[in-house]
């Protein structure tokens, strides 16, 4: 049996990611301009802050090839995408602050990522 692995490099893999992120944030920045209804213009900002992190830090993945570790500086942007970003999309489209509660924990990733770039 031949068993292939696939094994990308973290140049394409960053790149993927990035035009990922970059197309996700696009489109959620339409749904929140064109489709949002919220009962409260509180959400309709944090929907936007959502939006705008996520945007600027999928451009971090363009940066990480760059950089003596590339898979951290991906996998904490990723995580700080997921975590930041995510939590407040969901905040925002449920009207719950219960889901502010893992927000920080993506800010967290967010600044290691930032920093790794300098290792």
């Amino acid at each position: 049996k031949n068993i292939y692995i696939c094994i990308m490099s973290a140049s394409t893999l960053c790149n993927r990611l990035a035009a990922i992120s970059g197309a996700s944030a696009i489109a959620l920045a339409s749904y929140g301009a064109h489709g949002l209804q919220t009962s409260d213009e509180y959400y309709n900002e944090i929907f936007i802050k959502a939006n705008q992190y996520h945007m600027l830090h999928s451009f971090l993945f363009l940066a990480a090839p760059h950089t003596k570790y590339p898979k951290v500086v991906s996998a904490l942007t990723a995580t700080g995408i997921l975590c930041f970003s995510g939590s407040l999309y969901v905040l925002a489209l449920k009207e719950d602050r219960m889901f502010g509660k893992i927000t920080p924990w993506g800010g967290f990733a967010f600044i290691g990522a930032w920093l790794s770039i300098g290792l």
